[in-house]
């Protein structure tokens, strides 16, 4: 049995909204567990690493399948707008017979 132990990886504190009955219920939690002598935050550190890596592992197959969710979202340029802007068509649009006469 080796004595060498790995370090820990350093923790940094992360923000997530919830419904403020979840915070209630979470903050009468903590007190429990101090009260308990149990570390709460150390409890739910890894399931919230779980399900960080889960949602990473579904975006990831989501770009391989071709249904991103940011590749969907396609911003509209200016130029390919049909209705001409201030009265006057832009020359990508009349190029391309977007707007009628």
């Amino acid at each position: 049995m080796g004595l060498l132990k790995r370090k820990e990886e350093k923790t940094e504190v992360i923000s997530v909204r919830v419904p403020a009955s979840a915070k209630a219920e979470l903050d009468e939690l903590h007190q429990r567990a101090e009260a308990g002598g149990y570390d709460l935050a150390a409890s739910m550190s890894e399931p919230v690493v779980r399900i960080i890596r889960q949602i990473g592992a579904e975006l990831r197959e989501a770009a391989a399948s071709g249904t991103d969710p940011l590749r969907a979202v396609r911003t509209q340029r200016r130029s390919d707008v049909a209705s001409p802007i201030n009265g006057t068509p832009s020359a990508s649009s009349l190029q391309r017979g977007a707007v009628g006469g």
